[in-house]
């Protein structure tokens, strides 16, 4: 009777410990030149996933420095509405970045459509004031490695330069000019 009982419990914990699913990770890595075989290295991987064990979605692009034998490795991922990267070196060392940089205060809504229009090219949003008064956003994002800047409404649809107000400081004078409008507003100090 006790080797009947003992072996229930054991099959009834291995069939607990099978049913038992690791979470599914993907990764996509970027193809390096013409070698698409080229991938991210299982120490730098495995390092990767012990110190972020919550991370699924992940993209690997490999980054080519100052030294050519050395290969860095960036990581990138989406969380709390912020895209995080961590670069990995084949010496160890690793750092986060966690973008985008904003440089005043904007809504999550806004950031959530400029990392779906941008992805991990996104770098930075600022808010700004529209020649019509309304609030538009500066966006950056790195575009073949030169950072490029573009002005979005709260839509994410695109606004033209000439729409956005344009400060200057000459001489202790802030001028303001807006293109659309030819205003100009001249301000002694």
């Amino acid at each position: 009777m006790k080797k009947i009982i003992f072996s229930v419990i054991l099959l009834a914990a291995s069939f607990t410990l099978v049913a038992q699913e690791n979470p599914v990770v993907i990764y996509r890595v970027t193809t390096v030149e013409a070698n698409p075989a080229y991938s991210v290295p299982s120490y730098i991987r495995t390092n990767f996933e012990t110190t972020n064990p919550g991370v699924t979605v992940i993209a690997w692009d490999p980054m080519f420095v100052w030294d050519p034998t050395t290969v860095w490795w960036r990581a990138s991922y989406n969380t709390n509405n912020r895209i995080t990267h961590v670069y990995h070196n084949s010496a160890g060392l690793n750092y986060n970045v966690a973008l985008p940089v904003l440089q005043t205060f904007v809504p999550e809504d806004v950031i959530t459509k400029a990392i779906s229009l941008y992805g991990n090219n996104l770098y930075g949003i600022t808010k700004m004031k529209g020649s019509d008064d309304m609030e538009v956003y500066q966006v950056r994002f790195l575009e073949n490695g030169t950072l490029t800047s573009t002005w979005m409404d709260v839509d994410g649809t695109a606004v033209l330069e000439t729409d956005v107000y344009k400060v200057k400081i000459d001489d202790d004078e802030i001028k303001i000019k807006s293109d659309a409008e030819k205003t100009k507003i001249k301000m002694d100090e």
